[in-house]
C-alpha cells in the first residue's frame, strides 16, 4: 500500500497540475490498461522479464529481501491506477 501511494499521489497531482496535456492523457491511458490488466497475468509477466530474463529475482522460494520485490509490485501495480486517475 505504501509503495503505490508513493507513486501514485505524485503522479495524480502532476496529472492535476497539467490537465489535459499529453502527459495527463497518457496517464489515464495507462490507467485504464493496468485496471484491466488481471494481477496474475501481471505476476507471470514481471516472473518472465524479471526472473527468467535478467535473472534478478528468484523464481520461487524465499531468499531474503529480493523475494519480496516481484509480489510487492504486483499488488502495487492493482492499486496504483484507482489511486491515480480515480476519475476519468
Amino acid at each position: 500500500m505504501a509503495l503505490s501511494l508513493l507513486i501514485a499521489i505524485p503522479l495524480g497531482i502532476l496529472c492535476a497540475v497539467k490537465r489535459n496535456s499529453s502527459f495527463d492523457h497518457l496517464g489515464r491511458i495507462s490507467a485504464l490498461f493496468a485496471v484491466a490488466m488481471p494481477s496474475f497475468w501481471l505476476a507471470y509477466l514481471l516472473i518472465i522479464v524479471f526472473s527468467l530474463g535478467f535473472d534478478l529475482f528468484p523464481v520461487a522460494g524465499f531468499r531474503g529481501v529480493s523475494s519480496l520485490v516481484l509480489p510487492c509490485v504486483t499488488l502495487a501495480a492493482g492499486i496504483i491506477p484507482v489511486t491515480f486517475h480515480p476519475c476519468p
